[in-house]
């Protein structure tokens, strides 16, 4: 038992990380391209575009080289109601379809989207942007090249804008700034919103104005507003009674405490009506109904 359980541990760990790993060689697995050599025009005779200075890739290949917009919007136009120009879930379906095509190693020419199957062009339509997207449903394989994607972008170029965790960072760094300037006592509830657009601007953040704020993350904004000091206070306040009551043996309450815990590693919950109401109903509840004193209330009916 002691070993199957000491595999079974490990296991928890190593097949995520593998599998990531596996992901991060896929995704990392560069073709190479001699900008010298490269063929200029396309099979109709038209130009190409190159563009060797933006080094997003999809499986290894570089998307902004082999592009003739020409071709591509005369050739998709043919293929889909939706047209070329228009709008797909936030982004240009031009953007998707350049993407899609770049994952199967085709040039981003009429050729390219001919050798495309209406189940290719399904999925294009649907906002898929790689093809080994598809059937992984059952998958995290696409939430882990996505990642990986969203983060090569956002250290090449800085840009974290429509990237949730580029975002994420950007407003972890933000919050990091203000606390090492202010790490004692905070900088109070009632001029945070200026305080981060001053940050943002001394960092040089290219992040659009509607989408700068605090992090999401209730501890980095506790001691935001409320410096390391009123951060210790707060868990205090919340820890001590669950000692002083005696329910450190409660194994719903701490199982409960824990959850709230990782929960608030991810979004700032005790800052929002719902959040807060749903902790504080549950907290009380636990807090002065010990595990025994409900079982036997529910006995007693």
């Amino acid at each position: 038992m002691k070993y199957f359980l000491i595999a079974a541990l490990l296991s928890i760990v190593l097949v995520p990380v593998l599998y990531t790993a596996r992901v991060y060689t896929d995704y990392f697995d560069f073709k190479d391209y001699d900008p010298k050599s490269v063929e200029t025009k396309t099979h109709a005779g038209n130009r190409y575009r190159h563009n060797f200075s933006e080094h997003a890739r999809e499986n290894g290949y570089l998307v902004y080289v082999y592009i003739c917009q020409e071709e591509l919007r005369q050739e998709w136009n043919k293929h889909s109601e939706i047209k070329y120009g228009d709008n797909l879930n936030g982004y240009p379906l031009s953007s998707t379809l350049i993407r899609y095509l770049t994952s199967l190693g085709y040039r981003k020419d009429s050729v390219g989207v001919s050798r495309l199957t209406p189940k290719d062009i399904k999925l294009i339509e649907q906002g898929v942007t790689n093809h080994k997207f598809d059937n992984r449903f059952f998958s995290i394989y696409p939430r882990i090249y996505e990642t990986i994607w969203e983060l090569d972008n956002y250290f090449r170029t800085g840009n974290p804008n429509n990237k949730s965790l580029a975002q994420r960072i950007e407003y972890i760094k933000a919050s990091l700034f203000i606390i090492k300037e202010n790490p004692w006592f905070g900088i109070g509830t009632g001029n945070w919103v200026n305080e981060y657009n001053k940050v943002y601007d001394q960092m040089d953040s290219k992040l659009d104005d509607e989408k700068r704020g605090p992090s999401h993350n209730q501890y980095l904004n506790y001691m935001v507003k409320f410096g390391i000091i009123g951060f210790l206070w707060i868990l205090f306040a919340i820890l001590y009674p669950v000692f002083l009551l005696g329910h450190r043996r409660n194994f719903i309450f701490v199982c409960f405490l824990i959850a709230i815990a990782f929960a608030n590693l991810g979004d700032a919950n005790l800052e929002t009506h719902m959040g807060l109401s749903f902790f504080s109903f549950f907290y009380f509840l636990f807090l002065w109904n010990s595990t025994t004193e409900m079982k036997s209330s529910i006995v007693k009916r």
